[in-house]
């Protein structure tokens, strides 16, 4: 009820600024293109999609053609690595519907490991430890913190669990309209 999903919205140009101006390197976003600013922009959902495809498509569809090698970078920096080394059929192991399930922490670090593929500089996570446990969203925030350092990270929560790690945090139910 403080803004944070529409915050993301407008970051992610979903919606305009309503009032004020919304910059990207010190233009306007508004007087770009939605492709130009969707471009720099990894979005992760609050409740990730997994695709009924083997776990190399489902994380290569952020950037298709990655290698086998990019992939595996971006599983490592999602945390994902043990898990993906003890699949039977490694990257090919059939995932959602009819395949393999995965759990909550895991579809979140599949979204991640999207988001790191990508390369985008700008990366933009709704919730992504809203589902989780106190531990495994700590190691999640974790894997954000070293797997997108050098990148921009904007993260919305509700929960304070691990935010201190993070360079600056806003409190948006202090900004909010009273």
């Amino acid at each position: 009820g403080a803004g944070k999903s529409t915050l993301l919205a407008v970051l992610a140009r979903a919606l305009d600024p309503a009032q004020g101006q919304y910059l990207l390197d010190g233009r306007d976003v508004t007087a770009l293109g939605l492709e130009q600013v969707r471009a720099i922009l990894a979005i992760v959902e609050d409740d990730p999609h997994v695709f009924a495809t083997s776990l190399r498509e489902n994380v290569r569809l952020a950037r298709p053609g990655a290698s086998d090698e990019a992939i595996a970078e971006a599983l490592a920096a999602a945390g994902l690595s043990a898990w993906s080394a003890g699949l039977a059929q490694g990257l090919d192991t059939m995932l959602g519907a009819g395949g393999r399930g995965v759990s909550g922490g895991e579809r979140a670090r599949l979204a991640l490991a999207r988001a790191h593929l990508s390369g985008r500089p700008v990366v933009l996570l709704d919730e992504p430890v809203a589902h989780l446990d106190h531990a495994t969203a700590l190691a999640v925030l974790a894997d954000i913190r070293a797997g997108f350092s050098g990148r921009t990270v904007v993260l919305v929560s509700h929960r304070p669990d691990g935010v201190d790690s993070f360079d600056r945090v806003v409190d948006v139910s202090d900004l909010a309209a009273p």
